[in-house]
């Protein structure tokens, strides 16, 4: 499957949460943040991806307030 593939099926662009994050942390380097602030963030995000593959969440579009309330309790 292309990178434009999911675009091209729903006719929107799908934003997987794995592509989100790694878009973020480059956003992160980009705006030339301390590494431990950089640092930090991956620390909260790489929980938080595995817990969304085990609930099965793969796009950030599926990410809704009561799963994240989940992720927290």
């Amino acid at each position: 499957m292309g990178k434009n593939a999911a675009y091209a099926v729903t006719g929107k662009l799908e934003v997987t949460f794995s592509r989100a994050s790694e878009a973020f942390r480059l956003r992160c380097r980009a705006q030339n943040l301390s590494p431990l602030t950089c640092g930090w963030y991956e620390q909260l995000l790489e929980p938080f991806g595995r817990f969304l593959e085990a609930q099965e969440v793969e796009l950030v579009r599926e990410v809704t307030p009561d799963l994240i309330r989940l992720y927290l309790d």
